[in-house]
């Protein structure tokens, strides 16, 4: 019952409030509430205002108070247009944010993957090259070339959506430029008042009953404060869009951009002052709430875009940092911004009192001295000199360096110059040393290596010793005092600059900042070259020192002939006529040779772990060493051929160290370690068996090689077989066993599943009868099964091997 009286009532009461011709209750224009009533009962009392109203229009006295109506229920119907609108828009933003989001989720996770339990530049390296390796790169770029697909996918959506929207609100506008402008010249005092109704329901017997609430009262004065406003806010526009177009234009129209700038400020706060009268308040609030309590005005607009025109009026602002102050003037970056930041910043190298720079009026108090004199040269490098000219010119900053710590020997920055400069010189003798082993080497004079060249010449004790002395004092002073100590290096475009170490006004430079975490990186990397090249240095020497205890190396001159050598198997009957036991290690010997295996494995990992720093520096510097005229190309060059020499180098290392790890250059298959890990009994016999071709694999050296069997008449097999291979499965080495009844010529193939020949282990070879083993390496094919055909003259032997990775 009480359900169906509120029912009742509120149809009488609807029929009241809106079947009428007149104002309601004191209100012209009473709203239903959204949350009492339904779309439709709200439709409909609008339809019937919009009715009220066309008749007022012929109404001495109401005309204006009508059009004023009219005006509001087309605003109502332009708001759910832009409503929705608005709505489509979002639907379109939120598809795209969340792609957005979704991409920079897995670049954070790229991140973190990359970054991932990295305690060194090495650990850098390895999860950048896992990152590559994984396709993760890839998926991030087909990410990019999706989301800039889906970006203009969106953009002409929406261009379309805004042609669509804007066509339905200049229909409005063009209605409701009319109703203002007529209201405006007919100037008729009028109020026009708005509510909005609510039911109440008392509770009990009592009926429900309609509430209005006042939420806008609309004078007059009301069109005539908005039409200024409206002129002063398009003025604003157009000074702003005018001042934008001068400041981009050129350096000559950046000024009268920002007087321009200046004066549409000046129009924004003339909208807040016109704006901010009693015939606005009640339809716009003077003020808004901003957080949980604070609220701004009117006024505190008009102070906004005023301090944004004191802004742009070159007003400078202070900041206290660390008990200095910094004046900032941010209009002088806009005054700058054609002349060039950059430019404006590496001005402060060519001044002659750099301490009073203001940066062309973007700091009028300059900087800080401390931070001035930071900054400053230590050195500046020119790339147009010739390698002479700049040794000369490091020499000379090495005296000036010296004699400057003779005066001052606390200087931070002259012994980390003085560093620096030691071991410039120090790569650079390198370089040569390397030069002269390897034209030895090349010129076949081997024995040269031992008997001619000074290998103290690689002794760099002293200078490496010197070198972290200097260096160390700037990473020190950074952790033991917390004081940071740069390391300012200027290196002059070669295109742009003079041709000397001086700065003039007219040179480019770019400043290289040295700070102490590389500096002790540096550092790091030279306990690594060290502790590498004392392994491989002290094994030698220890085996060149003791070579006479090692090595049976005597000979009788009585018996030695070197009269008649033509060929490597006269030389080695030669030595062993003279002395039979000659290159015999002794027991001693084996132990001390397997010794140095150990220490040029070691030595190996230290250079692996080097070049993965040279490459990584090679490659950051890129951008830098274009600078010294290296062109992209070199520079992908030079990087393809430090990654291949790093590739060799881990080969290396990595077989020093395992024996079941191997080593391929070119088409050879080879084992470093295989003297080390099982030393010969005689070095002579290891060449006399390979040049007489009963062990081709010298020794193990070459393990892909065959090892010919010294077989009797009883041992010699009866029928060819193959016997199988062991493992089996097997990764990635195989050992496959075969006997031969007789001489004879073999082949021996491997072929995989589909049938396809993936290795020739044997290749038309005539081989003594026997029993053998070949060991196949199958490192580089995938897991699978393999079939290996042995051909034995016209007899043919087939084996199946299962490769598991």
């Amino acid at each position: 019952m009480k359900k169906l009286l509120l029912i009742l009532s509120s149809l009488i009461m609807l029929t009241g409030l809106f079947a009428g011709t007149s104002p309601v209750m004191g209100y012209d224009l009473a709203i239903p509430n959204g949350y009492d009533f339904t779309d439709e009962q709200i439709d409909a009392a609008l339809d019937a205002y919009r009715a009220t109203y066309e008749t007022w229009l012929e109404t001495p006295g109401l005309y204006s108070k009508g059009q004023t109506g009219l005006m509001i229920l087309d605003l109502f119907a332009l708001g759910d247009t832009l409503t929705d609108a608005v709505e489509f828009q979002a639907m379109l933003l939120d598809n795209q944010a969340y792609e957005i989001i979704e991409a920079l989720w897995y670049l954070e996770e790229s991140f973190y993957f990359i970054t991932d339990n990295v305690e060194n530049q090495y650990d850098l390296i390895d999860n950048l090259y896992a990152f590559m390796a994984e396709g993760k790169a890839d998926s991030i770029l087909m990410l990019a070339d999706s989301l800039e697909a889906h970006l203009y996918d969106t953009y002409e959506i929406t261009l379309d959506h805004i042609d669509n929207t804007i066509y339905d609100v200049a229909i409005f506008g063009d209605s409701l430029g009319t109703r203002f402008d007529t209201i405006l010249t007919l100037d008729e005092d009028f109020i026009f008042r708005i509510g909005e109704v609510s039911i109440v329901t008392p509770g009990g017997l009592e009926l429900p009953y309609f509430d209005t609430t006042e939420v806008a009262v609309i004078y007059d004065e009301t069109f005539q404060s908005v039409r200024v406003a409206v002129d002063y806010l398009a003025e604003g526009v157009k000074y702003f869009g005018n001042g934008l177009d001068n400041i981009f234009d050129s350096d000559n129209t950046v000024q009268v951009g920002l007087d321009t700038l200046m004066m549409s400020m000046q129009s924004f706060q003339n909208v807040c002052d016109t704006l901010n009268n009693y015939s606005i308040w009640s339809i716009i609030d003077s003020s808004w709430s901003v957080g949980d309590s604070a609220e701004i005005g009117f006024e505190d607009i008009k102070a906004g875009f005023a301090e944004a025109e004191a802004l742009l009026g070159g007003k400078t602002y202070i900041i206290n940092t660390n008990g200095d102050s910094i004046g900032v003037r941010p209009v002088g970056i806009i005054e700058n911004m054609h002349y060039g930041l950059y430019r404006t910043y590496t001005d402060m190298y060519w001044q002659e009192d750099p301490f009073t720079y203001t940066f062309r009026d973007i700091l009028p108090l300059g900087l800080p001295h401390d931070i001035i004199d930071q900054l400053q040269p230590d050195i500046v490098l020119n790339p147009l000199d010739t390698p002479e000219e700049m040794q000369t010119y490091l020499d000379r900053m090495e005296d000036v360096y010296l004699e400057g710590l003779f005066l001052d020997s606390t200087n931070i920055d002259w012994h980390t110059g003085l560093g620096y400069i030691k071991l410039f010189n120090l790569i650079k003798d390198v370089q040569v040393q390397g030069e002269t082993i390897a034209d030895l080497v090349d010129g076949g004079r081997i024995d040269s290596l031992f008997q001619n060249y000074d290998w103290t010449n690689l002794d760099y004790t002293d200078e490496i010793d010197e070198i972290r002395y200097r260096l160390f004092k700037q990473v020190d002073e950074f952790y033991n005092n917390d004081s940071t100590v740069i390391y300012t290096i200027l290196i002059k475009d070669p295109r742009f600059s003079t041709a000397d170490h001086g700065i003039d006004s007219t040179d480019v430079i770019y400043p290289v900042y040295i700070i102490p975490q590389v500096t002790e990186g540096i550092l790091t990397t030279t306990f690594i070259v060290e502790n590498a090249i004392n392994a491989i240095g002290n094994g030698l020497e220890y085996v060149y020192t003791q070579v006479d205890s090692m090595i049976d190396i005597t000979l009788d001159p009585n018996l030695l002939d070197l009269s008649d050598i033509e060929e490597p198997l006269d030389l080695i009957y030669a030595l062993e006529t003279s002395n039979p036991n000659f290159g015999a290690f002794t027991p001693q010997g084996k132990v001390m040779f397997a010794a140095l295996g150990d220490s040029l494995a070691v030595g190996m990992q230290g250079l692996g772990d080097l070049a993965d720093t040279v490459i990584a520096t090679v490659d950051y510097a890129g951008p830098l060493l274009g600078e010294f005229g290296m062109s992209e190309e070199d520079h992908d060059t030079l990087l393809m051929g430090l990654g291949k020499a790093r590739v060799m180098i881990g080969m290396f290392a990595a077989d020093l160290a395992t024996p079941e790890v191997y080593t391929i250059m070119d088409e050879d298959t080879l084992n470093l370690s295989a003297w080390f890990d099982n030393v010969p009994d005689n070095m002579l016999a290891v060449w006399k068996n390979y040049f007489e071709g009963t062990d081709s694999s010298l020794a193990g050296f070459f393990p892909m090689k065959i090892v010919i069997p010294e077989v009797g008449v009883s041992n010699i097999p009866t029928e060819f077989a193959m016997k199988g291979n062991y493992p089996n499965p097997f990764n990635p080495l195989t050992t496959i066993e075969f006997d031969l009844p007789a001489d004879g010529m073999v082949n021996m193939t491997v072929f995989n599943i589909a049938g396809r020949q993936v290795a020739k282990l044997i290749d038309r070879q005539s081989m003594q009868a026997g029993s053998y083993e070949l060991t196949w390496n199958a490192a580089d094919h995938a897991s699978g099964i393999y079939i290996v055909r042995a051909q034995y003259g016209t007899d043919v032997a087939y084996h199946k091997m299962t490769l598991l990775k």
